[in-house]
């Protein structure tokens, strides 16, 4: 059973917290090795990362969040969370129902969770936190408006990803996606699809907002991911089978792009069938044996 965590619920501790008419703003701090169970949160939140470094995972895509990335996840949207040493400290900003339904009324990107890393969203989330920080009578005010501006931003990236991208490059992304595992080249996509190899590059990252090699990385990620959560196959196996050469080039994509290694996502995803005794003696174990 997912767990619904109310207003100001969380797996960390609250640090310091504060609410206006529109939101709850609460720092907190998550130790080191923590992973969450399955869970959602009653309302939309914005997650600013101050400190550490910390995995989300929606579905089967995981998402690395470092400090200064901003997340935007829509109430009741059910995730999990690994916290990486020596810890973390977020910024969580709930959004009060009336006020997440005025800013759905102009952008249909608040239906779906994304992660911005920009540089403009971060300078915003750093403006925010000073006020949050120094808190006095005109603060509501400020955060209120720098919350819109870094939302305001943060949708038009999400709305540049999900404009129409030309034939042609949605005919290169299926394939990319049909043909992940094997080997393949930006000359030999590029010829399949009758463009240069610089123009695809080129409105490939334009459109997608990501390299065609970034989007192989997360395609055989994405499956070595499926693979390792319904699946009882060997690490070596998954790897052949996500289109890696071998299993320690497939560990160092693994780690760098979700932050931990395979063991520790497949470790990760059992607790829900444990016991807290289990729980415990997998995270005491991790501490002790993983530099993570």
């Amino acid at each position: 059973m997912n767990l619904i965590l109310d207003p100001g619920e969380y797996y960390g501790k609250v640090v310091k917290a504060t609410e206006t008419s529109a939101m709850t703003l609460s720092e907190v701090t998550y130790r080191s090795g923590l992973s969450t169970p399955k869970h959602c949160h009653k309302q939309a939140m914005v997650v600013v990362s101050l400190e550490g470094l910390s995995t989300q995972l929606y579905g089967n895509k995981p998402t690395v969040c470092k400090p200064w990335s901003v997340s935007f996840h829509p109430p009741e949207e059910v995730h999990w969370d690994h916290f990486y040493a020596p810890g973390v400290r977020d910024l969580n900003i709930e959004i009060a129902p009336d006020k997440l339904s005025t800013f759905r009324d102009y952008s249909s990107a608040f239906d779906r969770p994304f992660t911005s890393m920009g540089w403009e969203p971060r300078q915003i989330a750093a403006k925010l936190y000073r006020e949050f920080r120094e808190f006095d009578e005109l603060s509501p005010l400020a955060i209120e408006g720098l919350l819109i501006e870094l939302l305001v931003e943060a949708s038009r990236r999400q709305a540049s990803r999900h404009s129409a991208p030309p034939i042609w490059l949605r005919q290169a992304r299926e394939i990319l996606r049909a043909q992940f595992a094997q080997s393949m080249t930006l000359t030999d996509l590029a010829q399949s699809v009758g463009v240069h190899p610089v123009h695809l590059a080129r409105e490939f990252h334009r459109f997608f907002c990501r390299t065609v090699g970034q989007e192989l990385r997360q395609l055989r990620i994405e499956c070595a991911c499926r693979e390792i959560l319904e699946s009882k196959k060997t690490l070596g196996e998954i790897a052949l089978i996500a289109g890696f050469s071998d299993q320690s080039h497939f560990t160092r994509t693994f780690k760098r792009m979700t932050g931990m290694t395979p063991i520790q996502f497949r470790l990760a995803r059992q607790p829900s069938k444990m016991s807290l005794s289990d729980v415990s003696h997998i995270r005491n174990r991790w501490s002790a044996d993983h530099d993570v």
